[in-house]
């Protein structure tokens, strides 16, 4: 069997195809049982649904190809308004920190900025040496950029 490498459109389609059969599965499922045998395919209703349900699964991997993650720039701009509902304390001790010692936000304003902007769901090539990934698009790399622009932007350099 030949896989074709979907573009955006068919991506879509096949997604919306996908949920569409899992919705009917559930309904067969809803309204004769889990356990209920289908007439012309022998086949348990659960059975049909898992099916289903694992071809979206696939379906959704397809269509996240295509969904980009976040700018560094736009994630930037969404941290900086976060530090303006700040207080003044605190916009003063991120600000005052010395650029090298950054990473100790990395745990608070970095997992912050990893799950509000889901990097974690977005695919990137790992560059894995000695066991450590050091690719510039993995999410905490990622975070940490987000995290040193914003401390750039703030004291103007």
């Amino acid at each position: 069997m030949i896989k074709l490498e979907l573009d955006q459109d068919g991506a879509l389609d096949k997604l919306i195809e996908e949920c569409a059969e899992v919705i009917h599965a559930a309904s067969k499922v809803k309204k004769f049982g889990m356990s209920n045998w289908h007439p012309e395919t022998k086949r348990r209703n659960g059975d049909a649904l898992l099916d289903e349900i694992m071809d979206l699964g696939k379906s959704i991997e397809e269509v996240r190809k295509f969904i980009p993650r976040p700018s560094i720039k736009e994630m930037v701009n969404v941290v900086i308004g976060w530090f303006n509902q700040s207080s003044i304390k605190q916009q003063m001790e991120f600000s005052t920190t010395r650029f090298e010692h950054l990473a100790i936000y990395h745990d608070n304003l970095g997992r912050n900025i990893r799950n509000y902007f889901n990097l974690w769901h977005y695919p990137w090539d790992k560059k894995v040496i000695e066991g450590v990934d050091t690719s510039t698009e993995h999410p905490d790399t990622v975070s940490m950029r987000v995290i040193e622009e914003v401390w750039r932007q703030l004291n103007d350099r």
